[in-house]
């Protein structure tokens, strides 16, 4: 099976926000494949020296410089898309000119410093835990609170799912597709850069990106395909 077809197969998103996503995967893999058989022609072309197929193969890249900055782009904006609705998720501040509120918030992260860190988990993580308690943990740095690091996280998850059922379910599930788009573009980068023998892709990365030269028509292009992606349906 080749690595096309390993990518493709890996898809398992049905959901409509994620359709540029998957869209953009099979974009990308054609690409790859044409990238690698273009290379495997120069690569058996009898009449071109060593010197001759990599400047072929150079020309090629040249030549398809914007697909290859189309890839990069495509992963960035996916991840910036679902960055930008993962931080909506976050609970908001708590009103801090509220000092009546605020003292008590104090007072509750000094009963909860107080307990055992058993006792303190148990407390924070019972499905009736009291929501301004959390918000008092959540407010301040762990110590304040005498949490950990993994009881901070499972405090914040809750506080999330109730505020915004799903929301953090779905996103989780936008960023693994996010990363197979990631991989593919990661793999036709690899490719492109070892076909044309570059040195590193980082370098092969700036070439084609000087072949290019302005993406504002690009950037604006891949703004709208990705528009709504990672948004609630």
């Amino acid at each position: 099976m080749q690595v096309e077809e390993v990518l493709l197969s890996r898809w398992k998103y049905d959901a409509p926000e994620l359709a540029p996503v998957k869209s953009a995967l099979e974009r990308v893999v054609k690409f790859h494949r044409t990238v690698r058989e273009k290379h495997a022609e120069i690569a058996n072309n009898p009449n071109l020296s060593s010197l001759g197929r990599k400047d072929a193969m150079r020309a090629f890249v040249a030549d398809h410089a914007h697909e290859f900055v189309r890839v990069r782009k495509a992963v960035e904006s996916v991840q910036e898309k679902i960055a930008a609705q993962r931080a909506k998720l976050v609970p908001p501040a708590p009103d801090t000119a509220d000092v009546a509120a605020a003292v008590l918030r104090s007072e509750m992260r000094t009963m909860l410093r107080a307990m055992k860190p058993a006792e303190r988990a148990k407390f924070l993580l019972a499905s009736d835990a009291d929501p301004t308690m959390l918000a008092a943990v959540l407010e301040a740095p762990n110590v304040a609170s005498g949490i950990e690091v993994d009881t901070r996280q499972r405090v914040f998850d809750r506080v999330v799912e109730a505020t915004h059922p799903g929301e953090a379910a779905r996103l989780d599930t936008a960023e693994r597709a996010a990363e197979l788009l990631r991989a593919a573009a990661r793999v036709t980068f690899d490719t492109g850069s070892a076909a044309a023998d570059f040195p590193d892709t980082a370098t092969f990365s700036k070439a084609v990106d000087d072949a290019v030269g302005n993406t504002l028509a690009l950037d604006a292009d891949i703004d709208r395909q990705f528009a709504g992606v990672a948004e609630a349906a």
